[in-house]
Order: C-alpha cells, then structure tokens, then sequence
C-alpha cells in the first residue's frame, strides 16, 4: 500500500437546511454527497469536468466507504478535505476527511473507475489527468 501523502485539497461548504433530517443533524448519506462535491472540484483543477463533456470519459463509483465519528448539525460550516490515495490503471482512489471547528467528523474513500460511454467498457485513467495528479499529490508514478 502506497503511503498516504498529506491532504492538499480542500473544500469549504455550510451544512443546509435540505441536508439535515426531523432531528436537525446530516442523515449519513449526505456525507457522500460531500465526498463526491469535493471530488467534482479536484479534478476540476485537473481540466476534467464530472458529468460533463469528457469525450465521452467520465468516473463512475466502483466502490464507496465512510466512517462517522461526529455528527454534522444544520449551520455547521465543514471542510471537505480530498486527494488521491491511489491510481492504478483503470481506477483512482480518493481519500476524504470532513472537518468542523478542527475536529474529524468522517473519513472515507471512494475508487472510481473511468468510463467510456461510447464502447460501455472501463478504460485506463487518461494520462493527461493521472500525470498531473501524480505530480499534484507527489505520489510515484
């Protein structure tokens, strides 16, 4: 297993009113919507658009984990903090951690494959996103 560099990405969001059930705290499968938020803005900087005109390449979750060690109330302003822990060659893994007033609130990971929808097949991480990252995240290549 690869060592983990430290987070460089970060991402800052308020907790809304449509994020939070009847007790006023965020259901747990809102922190994956947090996740994937902060996911769509990292590989923005890289030039890759999430759900959008990609030549037909996009991510799509392989799978997907979270552990919950605070919980997250209306009004809290949270930092999502992201990288890639890994890429291997068909998949990228990114690691996240959600933040309130310093404390961790979560921890998880997500492995994401690359898609091509025009052949419906899995295809290999484009080098124009894994040498950038590689070189964002320090990782070896």
């Amino acid at each position: 297993m690869p060592k983990l560099t430290p987070f460089h990405f970060s991402l800052d969001l308020p907790v809304l009113e449509t994020e939070v059930n009847e007790y006023q705290h965020v259901g747990y499968e809102k922190y994956f919507y947090y996740f994937h938020q902060a996911c769509v803005s990292y590989f923005a900087m890289f030039g890759h658009a999430v759900a959008g005109d990609n030549n037909g390449i996009d991510l799509i979750v392989a799978e997907t984990r979270c552990a919950y060690k605070r919980e997250l109330r209306l009004g809290d302003q949270i930092n999502i903090e992201c990288r890639v822990g890994e890429i291997k060659p068909k998949a990228v893994i990114l690691n996240f951690q959600i933040n309130r007033d310093g404390n961790i609130c979560a921890t998880g990971s997500t492995t994401y494959l690359f898609f091509d929808y025009q052949t419906k097949k899995v295809v290999d991480v484009p080098d124009a996103l894994a040498e950038p990252i590689n070189a964002y995240e320090g990782l070896k290549q």
